[in-house]
């Protein structure tokens, strides 16, 4: 079992507030082995995201260009 946190946004202060909603909390099962893991995790989650936010990015500069 593997934990880790994940930081979105280093820009803004920790604070026992805000600590909820300013780090990410996650943990992997990592029997298969650590490296093995990680590529899972990239594979189906994070490349299929960053695709996806690079697909919209790419419409929204279309659509304000033509506007």
């Amino acid at each position: 079992m593997c934990l880790y946190f994940l930081r979105p946004n280093a820009a803004r202060a920790i604070t026992t507030e805000n600590i909820a909603h300013e780090i990410n909390f996650m943990f992997m099962d990592c029997s298969g082995g650590l490296l093995h893991t990680l590529d899972m995790m990239l594979d189906r989650i994070f490349i299929p995201v960053l695709k996806a936010q690079e697909v919209l990015t790419a419409r929204l500069s279309m659509l304000l260009i033509s506007s």
